[in-house]
């Protein structure tokens, strides 16, 4: 790096840590203040906080490393997280979860499974279960950190000096580094909550974007048809899905070969998991933080704008490495190898500190989002029921540093970022998907049979991790079929939740699936429904649309970096086509733009 490089990481930094602290003035007295910034600030930026939030730098080398190996065929597995989310929350999925009112994803049990016994296991088993993903978030975020920061400053320092600096603090300097800058984003969270979250990620957006732009742009103009027809296969843009793995991609990936079956188990947990709602942590806070349901609708057809630009630096980045012939042994370094290698002075101090927003925006978030949890759903109904303003943002902030703790230990002793990222993925949240998806269209599952599904999947992915692995697809259906008959099973021999807390659900709630017993009994009382709702064929119309217009947003700047321009424009027509038809099947049936309170929502 450069005088002039370390000057731009320098600047971003103190420009940062300003922008948190600042926002400690509207530090709230309320939880709910802390974590949902009072339900006051605007869905565009909420939006902008959720999608920058997913423009994290490990996922960034992991999505790189998936691509150099796989081609456009990579999109396939982009299915296993939430890509697909922001369609469903447009959908129908948004307004659901604004509408129970709550602060965090697991004081939503309360709402959804009633204040006795079975409403709190459940509520305790979500809160459990999401301290733990929140902790594997952040091992999974450091590690990448860590591996950014070994390849990307390891060259640059003399191996005398980096043997003395290691020497000196005891660990690896690249561990030192991702563990001071993970030290950075833990103090701005305790600052100001989501407050300082959102007023970062705005700056963060700024550069993230710019960065990722810049590359897109070098790429473009650096990947001619002549090196492209040289050094990038043929069927490299090739989006149809393979039954096998053929030719230079099994060669890369020997590991996918019966690549039809990762597909299916790919695209079957990422539609199970989008259809559970949110279970990301900040995602389910972001739509709780909108101002009403319908905001929540809006913010969540926003969201993936924010984050096309990062499919066009990921496309950018794997050109660059294909056509210039990077030599490197591990795919997950491709990233820090084209901007250490190829970027300008200036330019990769200005691309780095875009990426260390990446993995600070994330990572707050993150960490934000999983403190509340541990603050709200175990440590408040456990330990003390209420608490003045002083002790209960203390216990916040022990809170944010249990979870930092906790993931920065996992993130040292971890060896690859593919590793933690399908353990979490297949494995672990596999476990989460049918209780999740339960929970909204199935009436007859209570508190104890959510709580069951979700220990007995927990449970599962730990022991999966003794077990030899023979595919994610194996480990996703055996996990999910566990879960599903814990969840039945437990329900089915307990009492039923209260229905008085079922019709009050539902009438506020207003979901679609298995709720005729309770929509019988709602249209009996004298409350009714709040407003129309949209029909089921229509809702799922809009969620088909959605997910293809997502699709074509995402996949536009990555053919279009690559010159594939029949492919581009195919994209860019779907994505016209879509607008023009939520224009008249979505915009016009959005919710009342009512603000709800938790007050109005309390069982």
């Amino acid at each position: 790096m450069t005088p002039l490089d370390g000057i731009a990481v320098a600047l971003y930094f103190a420009v940062i840590v300003g922008v948190g602290l600042w926002q400690r003035r509207r530090t709230a007295a309320t939880l709910e203040a802390h974590f949902l910034g009072e339900r006051r600030i605007s869905w565009p930026l909420l939006a902008l906080s959720g999608a920058i939030s997913n423009f994290d730098l490990t996922g960034t080398m992991w999505i790189v490393s998936v691509l150099y190996t796989l081609g456009v065929q990579a999109w396939w597995q982009q299915w296993m997280w939430g890509v697909a989310l922001p369609a469903f929350g447009l959908a129908y999925m948004a307004k659901w979860v604004r509408r129970s009112a709550a602060i965090t994803g697991a004081e939503w049990m309360i709402t959804r499974f009633g204040d006795d016994a079975a409403g709190r296991a459940a509520r305790y088993a979500y809160a459990s279960v999401a301290v733990l993903f929140t902790a594997g978030s952040v091992a999974y975020a450091l590690q990448g950190m860590i591996k950014f920061s070994d390849y990307f400053f390891k060259e640059e320092i003399a191996p005398a000096t980096w043997s003395y600096l290691e020497s000196i603090v005891g660990v690896s300097p690249s561990i030192f580094v991702s563990l001071a800058v993970l030290g950075v984003t833990t103090a701005y969270v305790i600052a100001g909550g989501l407050y300082s979250v959102v007023a970062t990620d705005v700056v963060q957006a700024i550069v993230l974007t710019a960065s990722a732009l810049i590359i897109a742009g070098i790429a473009y103009a650096h990947a001619t048809p002549q090196l492209m027809a040289e050094h990038v296969p043929s069927d490299f843009a090739d989006l149809t899905p393979m039954w096998r793995l053929t030719g230079w991609r099994l060669a890369e990936r020997p590991d996918l070969a019966p690549f039809g079956w990762f597909v299916i188990a790919w695209v079957g947990k990422g539609f199970l998991t989008n259809a559970g709602g949110p279970a990301q942590m900040y995602d389910f806070q972001r739509y709780l933080a909108a101002r009403s349901s319908r905001d929540a609708c809006k913010l969540a057809a926003a969201w993936p704008f924010f984050l096309a630009p990062r499919w066009a630096m990921t496309m950018g980045i794997v050109l660059l490495a294909l056509t210039n012939q990077t030599p490197t042994n591990d795919p997950e370094q491709i990233m820090p190898a084209i901007l250490r290698d190829f970027l300008p002075a200036g330019v990769r101090g200005f691309v780095l500190a875009g990426l260390v927003a990446a993995f600070m925006t994330t990572l707050a978030a993150t960490v934000n989002s999983g403190a509340a949890y541990l603050a709200t759903d175990l440590y408040i109904p456990l330990v003390r029921s209420a608490a003045s303003r002083t002790p209960m943002l203390a216990v916040s902030g022990a809170a944010t540093l249990a979870i930092v703790v906790l993931g920065a230990v996992a993130g040292v002793y971890s060896s690859s970022i593919d590793v933690i990222w399908n353990w979490l993925q297949m494995s672990f949240v596999s476990g989460l998907v049918i209780p999740n998806c339960l929970r909204w269209y199935w009436w007859r599952l209570n508190g104890w049979g959510y709580a069951a599904g979700v220990l007995t999947g927990s449970i599962s992915s730990l022991l999966w991790l003794l077990a030899p692995s023979p595919g994610d697809y194996y480990a996703f259906l055996g996990i999910a079929a566990c879960t599903a008959i814990a969840s039945v099973v437990a329900s089915l021999l307990t009492a039923a939740t209260p229905r008085a807390v079922l019709v009050s659900f539902y009438e506020t709630v207003r979901p679609f699936g298995f709720w005729r017993p309770i929509a019988r009994e709602s249209r009996k009382s004298h409350l009714g429904l709040c407003t129309a709702e949209l029909g089921v064929a229509l809702t799922l119309f809009n969620l088909f649309v959605g997910i293809c217009g997502v699709t074509a947003l995402y996949l536009l700047p990555m053919y279009l970096v690559g010159r594939w321009h029949v492919e581009a424009m195919t994209c860019g027509v779907v994505f016209v086509v879509v607008i023009c038809v939520l224009r008249y099947s979505w915009w016009p049936m959005l919710p009342a733009d009512t603000p709800l309170t938790a007050s109005e929502h309390r069982v």
